[in-house]
């Protein structure tokens, strides 16, 4: 595309969403936002040093929450850059992440990560992002505190990533900019640097750079497969009833499905059709691959009981199981794209171990839903 396509794409940005009274009122909120963050923080920081027990203010007030019935009647903080659509203690116990002892802990952690990012002490920032009760939080739960303590400071969630990831190639640049909380500084120097690029094109500042992500993944103009996601989902008997596939479609997925499982030489083959299945299921779903990122992203828009999915797709031969799986990646996808849950996806898997470290893991394993045996699934 290069540079003078980019150009256009910013103009119809500015003429179709940031120059109207719906562009100029998600400036507002960003801008809202920021103070309302500084306040909470201030607040929170200044009953914790005088011995009060903020952990539950932490939790609901300063962390990034979408905006939903459920939600807004905990009393959270609702946020331009929503990362947590639930409770996040019920939510991260499940995912095996925290224990329900260790909130204290986590807001602490909290408040402190967020003044070494609002202060750019990017030592202190390594040592609590290597922090062991850092564990499920990565940049898109942090970054918008930061952002709003310090604006000069950019928010790098999954939108931010995909767009960078889609405008660097254009502009023949490459690399990358990560999820990962540890790797944060660095990220935000990357992005920067590409925002001095970008200036000259047509976006100016962090603010109309963060409404453009947003634009760029809600029109479905960037990254690869990217399906696109509403700012804020219907309540479910508000759907519209999504349209059928024709049986004959499905028959062909179930088909390629069952090739493609067995497909060990072409992995990505069973990737993209686990993800075609999904979106026959009703998911809004993704396929991702390639190294150090999920296989497949799902959603399903189901207004308050909304939840997503990383899921990992694992080819094996044709009588074969899988076996000796390693968790930890697709636990740290499901961290780094704030997923509510993760499952892995194959033909079947062994006993013992597997299941038992998927279980401690809090890992969902999906077998035999395309399996030719006529044995009996589990």
């Amino acid at each position: 595309m290069g540079s003078g396509e980019l150009i256009k794409r910013f103009q119809r940005f500015r003429h179709d969403y940031l120059d109207t009274p719906e562009g100029r009122e998600h400036q507002q909120n960003q801008l809202r936002e920021q103070k309302e963050v500084q306040d909470i923080y201030g607040n929170l920081r200044a009953r914790q040093q005088s011995g009060e027990d903020v952990t539950d203010d932490v939790l609901k007030r300063l962390l990034p929450y979408a905006d939903n019935k459920g939600n807004r009647e905990r009393g959270n903080h609702i946020s331009t850059w929503p990362c947590i659509t639930k409770d996040i203690r019920s939510w991260f116990e499940g995912a095996k992440w925290k224990t329900s002892t260790e909130w204290p802990e986590v807001a602490t952690w909290l408040l402190d990560i967020s003044e070494a990012g609002q202060m750019q002490d990017w030592k202190r920032w390594d040592g609590l992002a290597n922090q062991p009760i850092r564990k499920g939080f990565a940049c898109g739960f942090i970054t918008p505190i930061v952002h709003c303590l310090n604006p000069a400071l950019p928010i790098i969630n999954s939108k931010v990533a995909t767009t960078y990831k889609s405008i660097a190639h254009e502009l023949g640049v490459d690399s990358e900019i990560s999820l990962v909380l540890a790797e944060y500084p660095q990220s935000q120097q990357t992005l920067l640097s590409l925002m001095k690029q970008l200036e000259p094109l047509g976006i100016h500042g962090l603010l109309e750079w963060d409404i453009y992500c947003h634009w760029n993944i809600a029109k479905k103009l960037g990254g690869k497969d990217v399906v696109p996601l509403p700012a804020s989902p219907p309540k479910l008997l508000e759907q519209p009833k999504l349209p059928q596939p024709k049986e004959e479609s499905i028959q062909e997925l179930c088909q390629e499905l069952k090739e493609a499982q067995n497909d060990t030489s072409n992995p990505s083959r069973f990737e993209k059709a686990v993800a075609a299945a999904f979106c026959a299921l009703g998911f809004q779903a993704e396929h991702i691959g390639g190294p150090g990122d999920t296989d497949v992203m799902a959603h399903a828009r189901l207004g308050d009981e909304s939840f997503s999915l990383v899921i990992d797709a694992k080819t094996c031969q044709p009588s074969g199981v899988k076996s000796n799986i390693n968790y930890a990646p697709v636990k740290n996808h499901q961290e780094q794209h704030a997923a509510d849950y993760v499952i892995v996806v194959a033909q079947g898997f062994a006993q013992g171990n597997t299941i038992k470290f998927a279980e401690n893991q809090g890992v969902g394993l999906l077998e035999r839903a395309f399996h030719n045996s006529e044995s009996s699934q589990r």
